[in-house]
């Protein structure tokens, strides 16, 4: 489903889900030592879950169509199908050479996730004062 056929109360939650999403791996990250190696495969083992599109709400909303996400559109892609990708915070955790390095790119993912639901969150009571 595309960005604009998903409406912003749907973005908002969807996005909630994601930022629990990446709250729950920055827990498990934080426990891990950090100057191991990230790897998901130990996340998936251990909580069935990881940093890949098959674990992300966002992803799973436009099927995996990273054009069509409310990330991509108000950030960046999380897919190296576009040439911004290596830039992106996405890019960077799953580059990252030990934990310690994984838990500031997935920090900062979660925070632009935060900040774009606010925006949204603004946008609907905006639109909420316009139609009172």
């Amino acid at each position: 489903m595309s960005i604009d056929k998903i409406d912003k109360q749907k973005w908002i939650a969807l996005l909630d889900e994601a930022i629990v999403h990446y709250e729950r791996m920055i827990d498990f990250a934080r426990k891990q030592p950090p100057t191991d190696i990230p790897t998901d495969f130990l996340m998936w083992e251990q909580m069935q879950e990881d940093w890949f599109s098959g674990s992300c709400p966002l992803c799973q909303a436009v099927d995996r169509k990273c054009q069509e996400c409310i990330l991509a559109k108000e950030y960046m892609p999380c897919s190296p199908e576009d040439e911004r990708w290596s830039s992106s915070e996405w890019a960077k955790m799953h580059t990252s050479k030990t934990w310690e390095e994984w838990l500031i790119h997935a920090t900062a993912l979660r925070d632009i996730m935060v900040k774009i639901r606010e925006k949204l969150e603004k946008k609907v009571a905006e639109e909420r004062r316009k139609n009172v």
